[in-house]
């Protein structure tokens, strides 16, 4: 069979084009109906999330503060036995006593001094300065 020859497969010398996307009034609102519920969908989806996430942080928020409470609670029990074992070695119950909370006073005094070292850290001096440079018109 000779396919040149099928009448059924020969074009008649232009090109064949798909029809012309409808732009009708009513087209062009079902396009916008449709991106506008996709953008609602997304937004939906967006605040579930957020709400999500919210109640995973307040979560770990509060489990947090219920580990703090239990350390701050070992740490005094360990401090009293600190304490104790001074008292019972002979040392007077208020030496003791002194001697512990001058441990407390170096340990947070060496946390104080690390906090402060971070400072400069969350500070956002290069975001401050390229904005400063921005408003001021210079790159």
């Amino acid at each position: 069979m000779d396919l040149a020859a099928d009448p059924s497969l020969q074009t008649s010398g232009r090109e064949e084009r798909s029809p012309a996307p409808d732009a009708s009034p009513a087209s062009l609102s079902q396009l916008t109906i449709g991106l506008k519920a996709a953008a609602g969908a997304r937004i939906h989806l967006f605040e579930l999330e957020a709400q999500r996430a919210a109640w995973a942080v307040a979560t770990m928020i509060g489990l947090a503060v219920a580990a703090a409470l239990l350390l701050i609670t070992a740490w005094l029990i360990f401090a009293s036995g600190l304490t104790l074992a001074a008292v019972s070695l002979g040392m007077p119950w208020w030496l003791g006593m002194l001697l512990v909370i001058a441990l407390h006073l170096i340990g947070a005094r060496f946390l104080i001094n690390q906090i402060k070292s971070y400072v400069g850290h969350v500070s956002f001096a290069a975001s401050r300065r390229t904005l400063v440079k921005t408003r001021h018109g210079s790159n």
